[in-house]
């Protein structure tokens, strides 16, 4: 079975179109989800190791709620995140799921699953790295764009602004919120000078 995963890990990571043009032929979800379990081990194993390692930045002013957790929290809280993390693996896909069916998609749930799940490579295998995991990230949303029109049946071009939307949404909202936090420290620092 791990050789599989390696497998196709190596497919997904080098030859993206290839690898979701032969998914056609997956059954179900179970492939995927063992996929997503086994690969998240990496990413749990990666996570506790930066955490424990790597000092937290701390923000000046906000030192009283920063709450320094002990290696054996961090180890608890990382496991009951990666159930929690497979559990929400379903959840995700369904959301994916509506959302490119809106978009025109075709595929029954048990393809988007697969998708989200081979998709997600990049990030379960890199992401718990300082910085390289942003660069997982990218790549990752490359991969969906990539893989939604061979999973759906959707043009390139479609797919491409099936996730580009959220993502402008997303930074836009970002954007907004950062904005707002900053006048709130703002107007706070001009207030305690009163």
């Amino acid at each position: 079975m791990l050789d599989i995963v390696i497998q196709k890990v190596k497919s997904v990571i080098t030859d993206p179109k290839g690898f979701f043009q032969k998914l056609k032929k997956e059954k179900g979800v179970g492939d995927a989800f063992v996929f997503i379990a086994l690969l998240s081990v990496i990413s749990l194993v990666g996570g506790i190791i930066v955490n424990i390692l790597m000092p937290q930045p701390q923000l000046e002013g906000f030192e009283q709620l920063a709450t320094p957790l002990g290696a054996g929290a961090i180890v608890i809280a990382s496991v009951v995140g990666y159930f929690l993390g497979l559990a929400l693996s379903f959840v995700w896909a369904g959301i994916l799921h509506i959302w490119i069916m809106i978009w025109g998609g075709r595929a029954p749930y048990s393809k988007t699953y697969q998708l989200a799940a081979y998709a997600s490579t990049p990030s379960m295998l890199f992401g718990w790295i300082p910085f390289i995991g942003m660069f997982a990230g990218i790549y990752a949303l490359i991969l969906l764009i990539m893989g939604t029109p061979k999973t759906h049946n959707i043009s390139m071009k479609r797919s491409l602004w099936l996730y580009l939307v959220p993502v402008a949404v997303l930074i836009l909202l970002g954007i907004l919120l950062f904005g707002a936090a900053m006048m709130l420290l703002f107007s706070a620092g001009e207030m305690s000078q009163f």
